[in-house]
């Protein structure tokens, strides 16, 4: 292992500090907090900050499996989130990650591109005889952070994305050997996110931590040397399921020495691909800063060659390679502002290969079955003017509406109560045409939640819009644009390329209210373009694919 990972000294966690929504605005001031998940046989630290795993920082377990034995699997974790966006520097390619390559034992905190909410890491339990016991748990021990890549971290472009974090875990003998992980990713910004991808990076280190005098391990620390360059990294395609294991190193697997470690642990991804969309399996060798994944298209094109990479490859076999993983999957199309999408994973454990296949298939089977809805979205209406929506809920008698606009927080806009059947109405009234609003729910006792998310778009009269954008081909190349002006004011139409470079640009002075169709003329190379459409202090975008 490169001597990098031991020159950083054991790192004291940050001290407390206040933690007020005025500290969103300093990174720096909000305290780093972990938190272990014990409640089955897979032991796991999770953050605040998104950051998975305990970077080794202690010997709580990182993730161990089986819990008490002191086998450790994970060294950090955590998710990676890649698109094409907007913002007022225009187009970019954006990767927003809460963990890349970097040195053992210290506090992550400043590798993590995401700040938290304010909030500790919220904790929850179906037992009524835990401490955490709530009626809104999904599990016997959730785990639920609350965080966000705002404000933008010192030389980062942040693609205005929050998170909420779900983990998940059961003590039943049929579910004790996964942890859920559930990323709830929404929109915070005022353009669409194009073609999102979504992504847990894994450090995967498996060895016996007991076995070493000193922590983070050391060569000097065991008999058994070196803790790295001895992970042998397998895929099953059919499962989603990346794999590792402890092999000391060639042969395989005779000279693998599989009883120092004997514990498979891996990640599964529980989101299947829709048609259209692909699994990303990436793997590299442990290379802090390097040159390949350095910037946020290098990681954005990682994240989304929709291939499998090679685990057999020579420079990833144990001895000679150290390599980390990425499973992701996408494109998410179009995510609006407000809107938001859903990835889930498992940590899993297992004795041997078929162990721990059929504990993937348990997660699977049981995250597809079995964790709840709290809230449902009964029902969802514009109708003369106003909203009304409808939230059915088994478990609250009672909660507060929250209303917010795309690039607003949450604001409380009134309790409701469940009638007979578990239906919670609300009817707003104070709302303006031409604004998108989304509503959601908050049980009393839960100041940090927001359940049963929905948005609707009230009708506008202005007549602003922008309602088609497509690339042409033949002599007349360049973009066709329609849109609709409510008046004459002043404006451009704009074509830019995913670097935000601009290839055409249109004034729109004097054109005056009613339905357009402008021609942007432009030789365009294949790939992604954004139209931007900017007219009396008011923007819409547009996303356009050229191809030839």
């Amino acid at each position: 292992m490169p001597a990098a990972r031991f020159r950083n000294a054991f790192a004291v966690a940050l001290a407390a500090c206040a933690l007020a929504t005025s500290a969103r605005t300093d990174p720096a001031a909000i305290a780093y907090i972990s938190r272990n998940m014990d409640i089955n046989r897979m032991g796991l630290t999770v953050t605040n900050y998104g950051f998975v795993g305990n970077n080794f920082a202690s010997r709580s377990a990182s993730m161990e499996y089986p819990l008490g034995t002191g086998y450790e699997h994970l060294v950090r974790g955590g998710v990676w989130i890649g698109a094409y966006a907007v913002d007022d520097a225009g187009a970019f390619t954006g990767v927003s990650t809460a963990a890349v390559d970097g040195s053992v034992g210290t506090n992550p905190s400043p590798d993590t591109e995401f700040t938290p909410d304010g909030s500790d890491v919220i904790r929850r339990s179906a037992f009524p005889t835990s401490q955490f016991y709530s009626p809104l748990a999904k599990s016997h021990l959730d785990a639920i952070g609350l965080y966000s890549d705002l404000p933008a971290k010192s030389g980062t472009r942040p693609l205005s994305v929050g998170v909420r974090q779900e983990n998940l875990s059961w003590a039943t003998p049929a579910h004790e050997d996964f942890i859920i992980a559930r990323y709830v990713i929404r929109n915070l910004g005022t353009s669409p996110l194009i073609d999102v991808w979504v992504g847990l990076y894994t450090e995967l280190a498996s060895g016996p931590k007991n076995e070493y005098s000193s922590w983070p391990p050391s060569s000097i620390s065991s008999p058994l040397g070196s803790w790295y360059r001895k992970a042998l990294v397998e895929y099953d395609p059919t499962l989603r399921l990346v794999r590792e294991h402890r092999c000391s190193g060639p042969p395989i697997p005779g000279g693998c020495q599989f009883e120092i470690t004997p514990h498979w642990a891996g990640v599964k991804l529980l989101t299947a691909p829709d048609p259209g969309q692909s699994v990303t399996l990436a793997a590299w060798n442990y290379a802090p800063g390097s040159a390949l994944r350095d910037e946020d298209h290098e990681r954005y094109a990682i994240l989304s060659a929709g291939t499998i990479h090679d685990l057999s490859a020579p420079d990833l076999q144990p001895g000679t390679g150290d390599p980390l993983e990425l499973l992701a999957i996408g494109p998410f199309g179009t995510v609006a502002p407000g809107d938001s999408i859903t990835v889930a994973f498992a940590l899993v454990g297992g004795a041997e290969v078929a162990d721990i296949q059929a504990h993937a298939e348990a997660a699977q089977a049981h995250y597809d079955g079995v964790v709840p809805t709290l809230v449902s979205l009964a029902e969802a209406q514009v109708h003369g003017g106003a909203v009304r929506v409808v939230w059915h809920s088994e478990t609250l008698d009672r909660a507060t509406v929250l209303r917010r606009e795309s690039n607003s927080a949450w604001e409380p806009r009134g309790v409701v109560r469940a009638d007979g059947t578990g239906r919670l109405a609300f009817d707003d009234r104070d709302v303006r045409p031409g604004r998108r609003y989304g509503y959601a729910l908050r049980p009393a006792d839960e100041p940090g939640t927001a359940l049963g998310e929905v948005w609707l778009e009230i009708p506008s009269t202005d007549g602003f819009a922008l309602l088609a954008a497509r690339a042409m081909s033949g002599v007349e190349q360049g973009v066709e644009v329609a849109f609709t002006l409510d008046r004459d004011a002043p404006g451009d139409l704009v074509l830019v390329d995913i670097a935000g470079r601009v290839h055409a640009r249109a004034d729109l002075a004097g054109l005056g209210a009613g339905s357009h169709t402008l021609r942007l003329g432009a030789t365009l190379t294949p790939g992604i373009y954004f139209v931007r459409l900017a007219h009396g202090g008011r923007t819409a975008n547009a996303k356009v694919v050229a191809t030839q």
